[in-house]
């Protein structure tokens, strides 16, 4: 059986150390800090209304969901399709975080459960080794849902058959009201999202019953 490549994801200004670099096949840096580094993290995106301060910990989160996405966008499973029939599929990706919370990431347990779902996510091996952050990301963005709507769930909405019939299940067979979430990677997928919604609203008046 081929052993995966390590690819070493050092993310935060400094550079990585030169014990860690040798060991692996490839070293990806990225680092999040406006107009210096190649992650571009914008907490407007997720929301406009602004009202509140984030936790740290949730800013943590969302730095390391960046890092996690972009390394993914960064490291190849092998090029052109079909290629060394998938040899190269399976990949070892080893990063090493800046985070404020640093006890909590590096409970067992958050770790654990970080690597089981990424790995069951994307079917390639996961390391997490977190440092503490020492060069703040100046955060001048607030969010908030706001009061003016509370949900019962969170539903992942891809435009997908089972993401239709899970938000249907959710707010006309339950009544519930959810936050429905997308991941927009083209504007073809975005079309498709919002059509939907607007159809089913059309269809039988939701519109109160979610937030996309």
């Amino acid at each position: 059986m081929r052993v995966p490549k390590d690819h070493l994801i050092w993310c935060g200004p400094e550079k990585a150390p030169t014990e860690l670099t040798r060991s692996c096949e490839r070293v990806v840096e990225l680092w999040s800090f406006p107009r210096k580094g190649n992650v571009h993290l914008k907490l407007e995106n997720i929301h406009k209304k602004l009202a509140s301060d984030l936790p740290s910990i949730v800013l943590d989160m969302l730095e390391v969901s960046s890092y996690v996405y972009c390394a993914d966008q960064a490291v190849s499973r092998g090029g052109d399709a079909g290629r060394g029939d998938g040899r190269d599929w399976r990949r070892n990706l080893r990063f090493y975080l800046p985070v404020r919370e640093v006890g909590v990431w590096n409970r067992p347990e958050v770790k654990n459960s970080l690597i089981n779902t990424l790995g069951f996510l994307s079917d390639d091996n996961y390391e997490f080794n977190f440092r503490t952050l020492n060069q703040e990301v100046p955060v001048n963005r607030y969010i908030d849902f706001g009061p003016w709507f509370e949900g019962d769930d969170v539903v992942l909405f891809s435009g997908g058959l089972d993401s239709l019939a899970g938000t249907i299940e959710e707010t006309l067979n339950q009544g519930k009201r959810i936050f429905l979430v997308s991941h927009r990677s083209v504007a073809k997928i975005s079309k498709r999202q919002v059509d939907l919604l607007k159809r089913l609203t059309d269809l039988q008046d939701i519109s109160g019953s979610f937030m996309h």
